[in-house]
């Protein structure tokens, strides 16, 4: 199954796929599609992820599962980067990303809007 869930202004297509012949119980990776290749994006230390959204930049977010614990992250320049709550509360997903690095989500304190450094 692939689920596409965003395209940006030039573009690319980002998402999650599930793969179904994996031995793992959660067998979801992030994708990027660009100029019809696809190309597999996964959080390092995760066993789920997710790509909610891409801006015209090419900056990602998304979500990523541990066996411990879930956040959400910023991917941009090659890097992942965690991102945190207002008072640094526990972020679940990073939904979405606008042109100036606003970002939204959901987090243990309810939902936030914060700009990403």
């Amino acid at each position: 199954m692939t689920n596409p869930t965003s395209i940006s202004d030039t573009g690319i297509i980002v998402g999650w796929y599930v793969n179904v012949g994996a031995q793992s119980p959660f067998p979801y990776h992030g994708f990027i599609l660009a100029n019809g290749v696809y190309k597999t994006l996964d959080y390092p230390k995760s066993y789920r992820m997710l790509l909610n959204d891409i801006n015209g930049s090419g900056v990602i977010v998304g979500t990523y599962h541990t066996s411990i614990t879930s956040g959400g992250f910023i991917y941009v320049n090659g890097t992942f980067k965690d991102v945190k709550a207002p008072n640094n509360v526990q972020v679940y997903p990073v939904d979405g990303i606008n042109a100036y690095g606003y970002v939204t989500g959901t987090s243990s304190g309810g939902s936030f809007t914060a700009h990403c450094q």
